[in-house]
């Protein structure tokens, strides 16, 4: 797996968040539902944005379509590696690609 949810987790977090709305929207009229119809967008917005950001090194260099390097380069605080940040404008996806140590 390359990372983010895998298809059983997907499909859970789908439908909590789908129960959840509905349960506000069954809720609302009764003062009660504002709480858990927030909770269930927020739950089915993160599946939308989950894809866009990637560990450093799960991808190598992305290739075809619009990517772009940002030129944006940092050493990743967890592993150690110097990364190259890529961007799809297209989708707003980043990607860390490891580089060798910039010069200086």
């Amino acid at each position: 797996m390359k990372g983010g949810l895998s298809g059983g987790a997907r499909a859970a977090v789908l439908a909590v968040g789908t129960l959840l709305v509905g349960a506000g929207l069954l809720l609302l009229p009764n003062g009660a539902g504002l709480a858990p119809l927030l909770l269930g967008l927020a739950v089915l917005l993160s599946l939308v944005f989950e894809g866009r950001y990637r560990r450093i090194g799960e991808e190598d260099t992305p290739h075809g379509g619009a990517w772009q390097v940002t030129g944006e380069t940092f050493r990743d605080e967890e592993s150690g590696a110097w990364v190259h940040v890529w961007y799809n404008p297209r989708t707003g996806e980043r990607r860390y690609v490891p580089v060798d140590a910039p010069p200086g």
